[in-house]
């Protein structure tokens, strides 16, 4: 550093300031004007390689699912084993709507548990039901029945019949008579043996149109399930709201729960159709 005080210059050398002439501070110029440095020889050194943040273009974030829990006080204020339990039993009716409605082949335990609506009975706590192999001539394969015995109820008899016809039938929300009429399309698989017994005949053969059709049938079952669960949770979602006793904290979390349940309960009766929709269309017969 050289600070110029009138005819006299400071110059700094280390950490002193020397006191010296414009005459003498010309002739150091000039010296250093001179001087050449030797070129040294740098070993071992290594370039400084500073690092760089790259920043990531049209970066998406993904949300994390959250555990939503509810302190045990909360869960009863709003009814969740309640909840729970309604869940439940949608679940386990769409469970047996796809194993009773959507087979393949029919066997007799299918038919133990056919409603009879007019004595809030199954058919298999008044019947007697077992299988038969039936053939009228050599030259004609064998056909595959059901017997159905009502010796002991003869006069269930008309009802049973509309309950088995409603079973078969292709459109599940078709709606049996109270006189206990059989649906006529399904008429024809019904033979009577005598007053108190009737045969069904089953299909041995499973075509590419029954599986179409069952699956649809299936289809539409998860529809409605799903449906159902939706009213489940709308049910529980209003009683959060009606509850001026509960924190508009409390109100958040209750329904944050209730949006998560029933999104986890659709996926579960997603899956169980996604197993059985697999087996229906598979080329296995």
């Amino acid at each position: 550093m050289i600070s110029a005080v009138f005819n006299k210059f400071w110059v700094t050398s280390g950490v002193r300031y020397v006191s010296m002439s414009r005459t003498a501070l010309a002739d150091i110029v000039s010296s250093l004007s001179n001087f050449t440095a030797e070129p040294q020889k740098l070993r071992n050194v290594q370039p400084l390689i500073l690092p760089v943040r790259f920043k990531s273009k049209n970066k998406v974030r993904k949300d994390t699912a959250k555990l939503i829990s509810l302190t045990e006080e909360l869960k009863q204020a709003i009814k969740v084993e309640d909840m729970s339990q309604d869940y439940l039993k949608l679940m386990d009716r769409f469970e047996d709507s796809l194993y009773g409605k959507l087979c393949l082949k029919l066997t007799p335990e299918l038919f133990y548990t056919i409603p009879i609506p007019s004595e809030r009975v199954q058919l298999g706590d008044v019947a007697t039901i077992v299988s038969q192999t039936t053939s009228q001539s050599t030259n004609i394969q064998p056909t595959s029945e059901i017997l159905i015995d009502l010796s002991g109820r003869p006069d269930l008899v008309p009802a049973a019949k509309a309950a088995v016809s409603q079973y078969l039938s292709s459109d599940s929300d078709a709606s049996i008579s109270k006189k206990g009429r059989a649906n006529s399309s399904n008429s024809d698989l019904i033979q009577d043996v005598d007053q108190t017994q009737f045969t069904v005949r089953l299909r041995t053969v499973v075509t590419g149109d029954v599986r179409n059709e069952l699956t649809r049938r299936g289809r539409d079952m998860l529809h409605q399930t799903k449906k159902d669960m939706d009213k489940v949770y709308q049910k529980y979602s209003k009683l959060v709201t009606s509850m001026s006793a509960l924190s508009e904290d409390d109100k958040r979390v209750a329904n944050e729960y209730l949006k998560s349940t029933v999104k986890a309960q659709h996926v579960k009766a997603e899956q169980a159709w996604k197993a059985k929709e697999q087996e229906l269309l598979s080329d296995q017969t």
